[in-house]
């Protein structure tokens, strides 16, 4: 019995390899992009945790613009938990490139022979320098021209300065070009202007630079990095180690305030008496503690990490979904076809469980053997393909996937399972039958009357084939139902995937173009209290490209949410309540009501008040930082799309604050600029003495496309998904459907119907299937797509939340394209159906 059911086994899969290809790739597409996309989120940050151990990317860094003495670094790399020390220099310096003056960063590579090395570079082109007068460049600088290797860099540093005292080679000559873990991508503080911000990385050796003079020093911590980072473990070890090196820092401060005090002379006095003194009288800390979330891209890169984790929660699984109902209408037709077997063998006298062992193996190997080799192929095609954009932004290492278990798993037990609880189901309900019944075939369906018969004034005019189209709609309810439900939820995977492209576009174009209505936003370096006798104004009014100026106040805010929750955000108070309409448009999403500054409460921008729970008519308790907090109602939530507001208007702030906070940002709108002429105007503006900063609008934007494109590799691969389903779907749908009407097929070709009447006979209910799914589909989508954009977000950035019509159209006529390549293969098949099945016998 055993070796029967063995062969029958066998047989059952070889008699039928379309069916059991069929189920394989379905489960190999869903299995494979549940676990790969899923992985794809913990496979980049395993990449940039292998980088950053190989490197030795420093765990803290500690800044002082004073300097440290040699006795210094003893007490510093003498401090416990510490695993690797290392000093260096860096400072900010004016190169001449042609006519360009370029801000610099100069540093070192290494602290010296008798120190660790942190922060390993790799070297791309050239060597790292071997004289005092050689240095090498970011390798990016040789990718877009801005230099190239054998270059001569002229450093220029204010005399006088500290930094000046510190670097004593200012002509060096550039040999090769590097990537440093400290700099992981572009700088995201390049899109702020800034006057001291440095736009190029330049590193030495340590004899470019005075002996036992440093201004910084880098860590590692012990156990830091057998810690994967940006976990918990990690966090924790960093925050430990930092608290130690805030104390001893603390307790340094102290000594050399003592020092300072009793009048004692500096090691360095050239260097730092002036900067002790200036610290120490204003009662700051001479000094800055660093962690890697201050590394340029670090953080950057755990948030697009996040992102790809977000949208891989829900739309994998829905997409797993839509797989496991065709799987169940597969194998359920299966069961159905060979009932007759199914009796003979009952009257053979074989139990129940021995029947059931056929089509329970048949669907376990399928789901498994498709779900195994979807896992193998999706872990290492989704994660390559989402990465891959990421390294326009990123200098990272490739990655290396590997098969992740605990991704693996669910996938393939949740595929063996629906399959075969779908066979189980299925056979249950067959046994149940005598073997006399299910030994003569099933008889046809009874024809019935269908509710548009009633409708007389439209069923008397339709043709007899239309009529015989309704009739076998209604007969045929159960593949009805399937059939609908499978396309429904294509088309809504479709519809998610250009929906989740139109949420990432929304968030540049309304928030850039519709919400913020000014094109610069200028720091002033000192804040202002009287707007009408401050001449920055009318000095920034006067430059040429420069519309028109409006005075605000903002400073940092931390807002408290009602179950405990906080966040930072940027609290705006306008100098003119009416002019400031012209530069924010204050408005609710979904109405598109414009919201005024109300003269008791304040305005709180949505994610926000998502973040933190609040509504409004709530309250809320706000600290300014430097202040006391205050509590005071919601009166509107306003749409925002990128960072957090909260804003109030100059009368309440008065109220609350005793008086108008000063003014220190200047929304500037311009002229039409292209990107050059942005730019000339930005570098006219920080010229002036006025000015610190600035804030190009333009440059956010083309830095945001860019980060936003990566985010598009994961929606193509969502899309490009939901297209190969869709495809084998509706082949399967329909295939099931045509091989239920081979007798029906046959008999119409014995009546004389061409082939392409045949064809149009079958496929004309499948086109209006087609047509009542899809609409569904699309209103299923609208559903899909609102908790996907939920789940992607991160707690920066709020996704758009309306899908574009030309999305819908998209969506529906791929649906329908699809179906119509589904019909042009069968085609031939119905072809190939010859009319003698007709008159076989049924019995």
């Amino acid at each position: 019995m055993k070796r029967t059911m063995r062969k029958g086994i066998v047989r059952a899969i070889t008699g039928s390899m379309g069916r059991f290809l069929s189920v394989f790739s379905i489960v190999a597409i869903g299995c494979g992009l549940f676990a790969g996309v899923r992985s794809a989120g913990d496979e980049m940050r395993a990449t940039t945790d292998r980088y950053f151990d190989s490197s030795v990317l420093a765990d803290a860094q500690i800044y002082t613009p004073i300097g440290f003495r040699e006795s210094d670094l003893e007490r510093f790399s003498g401090m416990e938990g510490v695993a690797r020390f290392m000093p260096g220099c860096v400072v900010v310096a004016e190169s001449e490139y042609g006519d360009e003056i370029r801000n610099v960063r100069v540093q070192t590579i290494s602290g010296g022979e008798i120190y660790d090395r942190i922060n390993l570079p790799k070297v791309i082109e050239g060597r790292l320098p071997g004289a005092p007068d050689e240095c090498v460049v970011e390798y990016r600088a040789i990718q877009d021209g801005s230099y190239s290797l054998g270059e001569k860099v002229k450093l220029t540093i204010p005399d006088g300065s500290t930094q000046s005292m510190l670097l004593r080679e200012n002509d060096l000559t550039i040999v090769g070009a590097i990537d440093s873990p400290l700099y992981l991508s572009f700088s995201w503080s390049a899109i702020s202007i800034v006057s001291s911000e440095p736009k190029y990385n330049i590193f030495t050796g340590n004899d470019a630079f005075y002996p036992d003079r440093f201004n910084f020093m880098y860590f590692t911590f012990k156990g830091s990095a057998d810690a994967f980072s940006y976990s918990p473990e990690y966090d924790e070890i960093i925050q430990d180690g930092t608290g130690n090196l805030r104390y001893e820092a603390r307790v340094w401060a102290n000594d050399l305030y003592a020092a300072y005090s009793g009048g004692a002379v500096n090691e360095f006095p050239e260097i730092s008496e002036e900067l002790i003194r200036e610290f120490f009288d204003s009662g700051s800390e001479p000094f800055y503690v660093l962690t890697r979330d201050d590394v340029q891209g670090y953080t950057l890169f755990e948030n697009d990490a996040r992102r790809v984790d977000g949208l891989a929660k829900i739309f994998p699984a829905l997409f797993y979904l839509v797989a496991a109902l065709v799987c169940l209408t597969t194998m359920t037709r299966m069961v159905d076809e060979e009932r007759i077997q199914i009796g003979v063998m009952k009257a053979l006298g074989y139990s129940a469980a021995a029947i059931s062992v056929k089509y329970v193996a048949y669907a376990t190997l399928a789901g498994l053997l498709g779900g195994l080799f979807g896992t193998a192929i999706g872990f290492q095609i989704f994660p390559r393909v989402i990465y891959k954009p990421y390294l326009i932004m990123y200098r990272l290492p490739p990655i290396r996937p590997v098969f992740r278990y605990e991704h693996a798993w669910p996938a393939l037990l949740i595929a063996v399972f629906a399959i075969v609880l779908a066979t189980v189901l299925a056979i249950l309900k067959i046994l149940r039958s005598r073997p006399a019944e299910l030994m003569r075939p099933k008889p046809p369906l009874v024809g019935r009357s269908v509710p548009a018969e009633k409708v007389g004034l439209i069923w008397n005019r339709m043709s007899f084939f239309h009529k015989v189209t309704v009739r076998n709609l209604f007969r045929y309810e159960k593949r009805l139902i399937m059939t609908v439900l499978g396309i429904a939820g294509c088309t809504a995977l479709i519809l998610t995937g250009f929906g989740l492209r139109n949420a990432v576009n929304d968030i540049i174009d309304k928030q850039f173009s519709d919400i913020l209505l000014h094109d610069i936003r200028v720091y002033l370096k000192d804040p202002v209290t009287d707007v009408q006798s401050d001449v920055s104004i009318s000095l920034l009014s006067s430059i040429e490209g420069v519309e028109g100026v409006c005075p605000i106040s903002a400073q940092t805010a931390t807002v408290f949410g009602e179950d405990g929750e906080e966040l930072e955000l940027s609290l705006v108070v306008p100098a003119d309540v009416d002019q400031f309409k012209d530069y924010f448009n204050l408005r609710e999403r979904e109405s598109g009501r414009p919201i005024a500054l109300p003269a008791d409460g304040v305005i709180l921008s949505e994610k926000a008040s998502k973040l933190l729970g609040l509504r409004k008519g709530d309250t809320a308790r706000i600290e300014p930082a430097g202040s006391e907090a205050f509590e005071a109602p919601i009166v509107a939530i306003a749409e925002n799309y990128v960072e957090h507001y909260v804003y109030m208007s100059p009368e309440y702030a008065s109220r609350v604050f005793g008086n108008l906070e000063p003014i220190n940002v200047l929304l500037t709108r311009t002229d039409d600029l292209d990107g050059d002429a942005a730019d000339l105007l930005a570098k006219e503006i920080l010229e002036k003495d006025e000015f610190s900063a600035l804030m190009s609008y333009s440059t956010v934007k083309a830095r945001m496309h860019v980060i936003f494109r990566n985010l598009d590799a994961l929606i193509y691969v969502l899309i490009g998904s939901a297209f190969a389903l869709a495809l084998i779907v509706l082949y399967n749908l329909t295939n099931i459907n045509v091989k239920e009407r081979i007798r029906e097929i046959a008999t119409l070709k014995v009546l004389g119907f061409y082939d392409t009447e045949v064809s149009a006979y079958v496929f004309r209910e499948n086109a209006v299937l087609t047509l009542v799914g899809a609409g569904p589909g699309l209103l299923l989508g609208m559903l899909m797509h609102s908790s996907v954009t939920l789940s992607g977000e991160v707690d920066m950035i709020m996704f758009g939340r309306q899908i574009h019509p030309e999305s819908f159209v998209l969506a529906f006529l791929i649906t329908c394209g699809f179906s119509v390549i589904i019909h042009a293969i069968m085609h031939f098949y119905l072809k190939r159906i010859g009319m003698v099945e007709s008159l076989k016998s049924v019995e």
